[in-house]
């Protein structure tokens, strides 16, 4: 008797939780929003470490795209990213190459 209770409360959360998972629910990013995120790439940004750049992704199908947001979506549930896709370049810009480029307030 207690089997078929503890069962039949089992079952009764399940069938609530399954309820409430839908598939839009799982995605978060979509394909249009990668589609939006790379039509306002520039174009020839370097990543700084693997000798690609934003024309890679610019020029690329919608198989890479699908992809990206895929990855974005296990980052977005499970809370993680690679230690590559967390690293970034920082270029210094001098305000004016004419001047003294060793002084920081020279810089952007």
């Amino acid at each position: 008797m207690r089997y078929t209770r503890v069962y039949h409360d089992m079952q009764h959360i399940l069938d609530d939780v399954e309820s409430r998972i839908t598939t839009d629910y799982c995605y978060t990013v979509s394909l249009s929003d990668v589609k939006f995120a790379v039509s306002r790439l520039k174009a020839l940004k370097n990543d700084g470490d693997y000798g690609l750049n934003s024309n890679h992704v610019i020029h690329a199908n919608n198989d890479l795209l699908v992809h990206i947001g895929c990855m974005l979506n296990a980052a977005v549930v499970h809370g993680v990213l690679l230690d590559s896709c967390l690293r970034s370049t920082i270029v210094p810009i001098p305000k004016d190459r004419n001047n003294n480029v060793m002084d920081s307030g020279n810089y952007r």
